[in-house]
C-alpha cells in the first residue's frame, strides 16, 4: 500500500498460498480490504495489516465471486465489488455477508 504521494506505507503478507491482489481500498474504520484473483475472495485486514477474514471464492450463486476485480466501500459500509466473471457488481454488508 502507497501514499497518495507515492511513498510506501505498509505491505500485506500471507503466510500461506501467495495471494494475487488486484484492488484495494479502506472502510471508514481503516480497514483494508483487496480483492485476490487466483481464490476469487476478497481479503480484509486491519489498518495495522493484520489479517482478519476473508469472503467470496470461486462461484456463481450468491455470495461467491469469479474474477473479483474493482472494489469499493461506500458512505453506508456496504461492499462493492466488480465481479467480472459474473457479469456483476456484488453487493455485500461490512462483514462480508451478500
Amino acid at each position: 500500500m502507497f501514499h497518495p504521494n507515492g511513498t510506501l506505507c505498509r505491505t500485506l503478507e500471507n503466510k500461506g498460498d501467495p495471494l494475487r491482489f488486484q484492488y484495494a481500498t479502506s472502510d471508514k474504520n481503516g480497514n483494508i480490504l483487496a480483492t485476490e484473483i487466483s481464490q476469487s475472495t476478497v481479503q480484509v485486514y486491519d489498518s495495522l495489516g493484520q489479517w482478519l477474514f476473508k469472503f467470496g471464492g470461486y462461484d456463481s450463486g450468491e455470495g461467491w465471486l469469479n474474477l473479483p476485480r474493482g472494489i469499493r466501500v461506500d458512505s453506508a459500509g456496504h461492499i462493492l465489488v466488480a465481479d467480472e466473471g459474473n457479469r456483476r457488481v456484488a453487493n455485500f454488508t461490512s462483514q462480508g455477508e451478500f
